[in-house]
């Protein structure tokens, strides 16, 4: 393993916000300028998870996270039985789990307290840690004093499960970087030819290299890249659920399956036990029964979107003003046609080199709803800074 983390880390000091750690224990020479993506890209394939703090001291949707860890780790070695490639990307590091990984037992437990406790254990000792050695604080301090934490930077947590069947054991990294500031304003969209409903509910590491290939056609001025299906249809972005509100009876629309169940999509609307338990299971959702619909947002329907806006755990509710649409959407799908021509007359549909641009024209239902979201965030919040363990 030593051999394999050589590449991660610098003999000398480097300058950046990236941490990482190791079944609770920080890597000191980890290279500070490697951020979350480049850190997923290349260490072994696994189970991930990407968070986000409260104040510092809380993690957004704490269990859910947890449970969505353990769902698509069980997934995984599930599918390794019987797809050699899977299997292959294990089997080429099970040298890189060493002895004083965590036992299976801990994992596979009905009730996972276990490792509940364990990894919101890490967790808090990790935040300490970074915020003592990136920004100089000690939040131990702080918290005794009773001093305001709402100034400090928010932070972004990826942790990434990786295990090796042969040895029954399993490692758990913990990358901690600053969340990036939302974008205050409605954002552009790209909307691209792809689609990750062969991973569906699964949150798998191989997700970062797959959705290279749509990166990199991304318009500097996009947000997000949404995958349109050959049949027009749009189900979520590459890191985030999708939503779109009808100019016909102002409900809420998205995909039900093919996709990965977000945390902030599970406070919109309800989400059935996919991911096994977690915390407050029936709990109030934003929006009640009659002001949504789960069904596949489609291009055919372009007309009547009032609104659109994605979800995920850094962005919230981010309303979305406009759509950089690749042609082949449009111009290869036989159900839209008819539609084009209009959009197209009307100006609603601009045409330019190789997509299309289509403004909405509303963003008042999506922003209410980021408001409403916002104010439910500590309800939804786990502390994982605990001034009793100090």
């Amino acid at each position: 393993m030593k051999q394999f983390l050589s590449k991660f880390t610098s003999n000398t000091k480097t300058i950046g916000s990236n941490m990482l750690w190791r079944n609770g224990k920080v890597i000191s020479e980890y290279d500070k300028r490697i951020d979350s993506t480049a850190f997923l890209k290349d260490f072994p394939r696994g189970a991930y998870t990407t968070m986000r703090t409260l104040h510092r001291i809380n993690v957004f949707q704490f269990m859910f996270h947890m449970h969505r860890l353990i769902h698509t780790t069980k997934q995984m070695i599930e599918k390794e039985k019987n797809e050699n490639s899977l299997k292959d990307d294990h089997m080429n590091h099970v040298e890189f789990i060493e002895e004083d990984g965590y036992p299976f037992s801990l994992l596979m437990n009905d009730d996972a307290q276990g490792f509940l406790a364990e990894t919101k254990r890490m967790l808090g000792k990790s935040i300490l840690e970074y915020s003592l050695t990136i920004d100089q604080k000690d939040l131990k301090e702080v918290i005794q004093k009773q001093d305001s934490l709402e100034g400090m930077d928010e932070l972004k947590i990826t942790m990434l499960l990786v295990w090796s069947t042969k040895y029954d054991r399993f490692d758990i990294y913990s990358h901690i970087t600053k969340l990036e500031n939302r974008p205050k304003h409605a954002i552009t969209v790209d909307i691209r030819k792809g689609s990750r409903t062969h991973l569906a509910n699964s949150k798998d590491s191989h997700w970062i290299l797959e959705r290279d290939q749509l990166l990199e056609k991304k318009s500097k001025s996009s947000n997000e890249v949404l995958m349109c299906e050959d049949d027009g249809t749009v189900r979520e972005g590459l890191s985030s659920n999708f939503f779109i509100i009808s100019s016909k009876d102002k409900k809420v629309i998205t995909a039900k399956e093919g996709i990965l169940y977000g945390t902030v999509r599970r406070l919109l609307v309800p989400t059935e036990e996919e991911i096994g338990n977690s915390e407050n299971q029936h709990q109030t959702t934003i929006l009640n029964e009659g002001e949504y619909i789960e069904g596949n947002p489609n291009l055919k329907d372009l007309l009547d979107w009032k609104e659109a806006f994605i979800t995920s755990t850094s962005r919230l509710v981010l309303p979305i003003e406009k759509f950089i649409i690749e042609k082949d959407c449009i111009d290869n799908n036989e159900n839209l046609q008819q539609n084009k021509q209009y959009l197209l007359e009307s100006g609603k549909l601009i045409e330019e080199n190789n997509h299309y641009i289509y403004q909405l024209p509303s963003t008042e239902q999506s922003n209410a709803l980021y408001k409403k979201l916002f104010a439910k965030m500590q309800e939804m919040s786990c502390r994982v800074v605990d001034n009793n363990e100090f």
